[in-house]
């Protein structure tokens, strides 16, 4: 699967929004990890704007941890 610019721009900006609002919570990326059942390395990868495909099922758990919906986390895509 080859992804346009746009793309590679909307998975900055998710990562943006996933880090911003996990700061706002004051977690670290372990403590989301262990909230989400998502690995580290794989949040890591979510933050930086470099996972592709991310799931549906790793967004809603993104937002439950984060404590808000899961449009909050795709805003300005």
């Amino acid at each position: 699967m080859k992804l346009s610019k746009k793309d590679y721009k909307n998975l900055k900006i998710f990562g943006k929004n996933v880090q911003k609002l996990r700061t706002t919570e004051n977690l670290t990326i372990k403590q989301l990890s262990e909230k989400t059942q998502i690995r580290e390395h794989y949040l890591k990868k979510i933050e930086k704007g470099t996972a592709i495909g991310v799931s549906t099922k790793h967004l809603f758990k993104l937002a439950i941890a984060l404590n808000v919906s899961p449009s909050e986390l795709v805003k300005n895509l």
